[in-house]
């Protein structure tokens, strides 16, 4: 459905599609290929289906928008909204948090497993949270850069911060660590000690008001942020490094796997192959799912987003470091099928869009001002 109504609006507004758009085409066929053989010896073809459906809203959103936003005011109305949603969104979350913390309320915006209690937003998730935040921040440091409303950005970022600590995922905590570390040695050329003090202040705030909140790990006197830093148990049977091994075994055990992979959303379905577990690492998951093909069309994706952001000025953009931040987070999670990741990918290849149109604009201009041909 979302399908027809793209055809209809590209057709009513009569629409080329560019060599970028013929890219992600011929990306999503590629994938597209690659899913159906999967299909056919698939433990459960329904899961193969919403796995496909979800790379499909991925692609469709991130044409949709390339399609639509058209100027710079446009893409800054768009970034507001959606800052103005995921800001409301993490307010309540931090209500919800220690709402838990004083009263022992427990709502939809909080999870509570043997360790911690994790944020999770709306997500009901907080890895899928983690990805939400990540976003956020990157759209807040857009405008900020912008020299936008500074103050209440800068608090945005803040509580974006906060609350990605709350989430207790690891994989969050770092690809936020290294987006700040990213924007700091890029966007604040050259570094001085006042700098480098107001970036760290950020985080630094972060940690020190979840510390502040005093919780403890359930039964062990230990603080979840230590907790959730000290837990990684790789020796039992949902440890991280045995699923890792055992998806590699189930892989090479039949020559489809290696090729196509074990199909789409199937990995945790061979439990007669000793996986009680999701991956939980992207790369590793699009390779046991998708095979050597599969592989081949991650990489093909990862050279397309960064052929884009090659120069050092499209480089400091921070919706290119958001990229990175995803491409970090993949190593804990699964992030290639959220429609955050491709919303950031849309966000990224409307500014790339946006710089070559006014570079075209420019050589026009000064190629006019040469011929002696009148500016209109």
């Amino acid at each position: 459905m979302l399908t027809f109504f793209m055809f209809l609006f590209v057709h009513r507004r009569r629409i080329t599609f560019s060599r970028m758009h013929a890219s992600l085409a011929f990306w999503t066929i590629g994938m597209t290929i690659v899913t159906a053989i999967g299909f056919l010896y698939a433990n459960d073809a329904y899961r193969v289906m919403t796995y496909l459906k979800d790379y499909y809203m991925g692609v469709l959103l991130v044409l949709l928008l390339l399609l639509s936003i058209r100027t710079e005011a446009s893409m800054n109305r768009l970034l507001w909204t959606y800052l103005t949603l995921t800001f409301s969104v993490a307010v309540i979350s931090l209500a919800a948090y220690g709402f838990y913390l004083t009263g022992g309320t427990q709502t939809l915006f909080v999870s509570i497993d043997s360790v911690s209690v994790r944020s999770t937003g709306l997500f009901g998730n907080p890895n899928y949270y983690g990805m939400s935040l990540l976003m956020s921040l990157a759209a807040a440091a857009v405008l900020l850069k912008r020299n936008g409303k500074k103050k209440l950005l800068a608090i945005m970022l803040a509580v974006f911060t906060v609350t990605a600590v709350l989430t207790m995922s690891r994989g969050t905590w770092i690809s936020v660590g290294s987006m700040y570390a990213i924007w700091g040695l890029l966007a604040l050329r050259p570094l001085t000690k006042k700098k480098m003090a107001v970036l760290a202040s950020v985080p630094a705030l972060a940690v020190i008001t979840a510390v502040f909140f005093r919780q403890m790990a359930p039964g062990t006197g230990v603080h979840p942020l230590f907790a959730r830093l000290t837990d990684f148990d790789f020796t039992i049977r949902e440890g991280r490094f045995y699923l890792w091994e055992q998806g590699f075994h189930l892989v090479m055990s039949q020559p489809a796997f290696i090729f196509f992979g074990v199909g789409g959303n199937q990995f945790h379905t061979y439990s007669e192959a000793g996986i009680t577990n999701y991956v939980h690492n992207g790369y590793l998951n699009f390779a046991y799912e998708n095979g050597i093909f599969g592989i081949l069309l991650l990489l093909a994706l990862t050279i397309f987003l960064f052929s884009r952001v090659r120069s050092g000025r499209a480089f400091a953009n921070p919706f290119a470091i958001g990229i990175i931040g995803f491409y970090v987070m993949s190593l804990s999670n699964d992030v290639f099928r959220v429609r955050e990741f491709w919303f950031a990918v849309a966000i990224l290849l409307l500014f790339y869009q946006q710089e070559k149109n006014r570079q075209k604009v420019h050589s026009e201009s000064i190629q006019n001002q040469t011929s002696g041909v009148p500016q209109t």
